[in-house]
């Protein structure tokens, strides 16, 4: 597979053992920023074109997978063209954000005034039961459960203001 490479960066560093390690960075003709090392021992023609590219140096280069299934170069030629070094930015969706459906303060606020009420009630409808008060209306559960209520959310007066 053949295709034509813009060299981002050609560093060559040698390693402790004896022998150099060329790091490539490249970008492809559609734009993909890719990465390879190429050893002096291992490819000899490759890294010797590969340790004089400077960047925005165009490249032909041929590529094979090695014996673990790895893709490298297998011939490499600079065109003596020069090309774009610039890496663009990854696009970001064009789909907008998707609010969240999660309560507001206020809603989540509301909701725990509900819960209060509906225990409050519950709570009057035992205390009723318990105290023997069989012909109650149900304006007074309410008042009774009101008292729970305001109780509970801490109101000063049973006019269901919060403190």
């Amino acid at each position: 597979m053949s295709y034509k490479i813009t060299i981002l960066k050609a560093e060559v560093t040698k390693q402790p053992k004896g022998y150099s390690v060329a790091e490539v960075a490249y970008k492809t003709d559609d734009g993909k920023t890719k990465g390879m090392k190429v050893l002096d021992f291992v490819q000899k023609e490759v890294f010797a074109v590969v340790k004089d590219c400077k960047p925005g140096d165009v490249c032909q280069a041929d590529f094979e997978k090695n014996a673990k299934g790895f893709w490298q170069f297998s011939n490499v030629v600079n065109t003596g063209a020069k090309g774009d070094t610039s890496v663009s930015a990854p696009q970001a969706a064009s789909a907008p954000a998707k609010p969240g459906n999660w309560e507001t303060s206020t809603e989540r606020a509301a909701r725990q005034v509900m819960i209060v009420r509906q225990s409050s009630l519950s709570n009057a409808l035992k205390y009723c039961e318990v105290n023997a008060m069989k012909k109650i209306s149900e304006d007074e559960v309410i008042a009774i459960a009101q008292i729970f209520e305001d109780y509970v959310l801490g109101a000063d007066k049973p006019t269901g203001e919060i403190s």
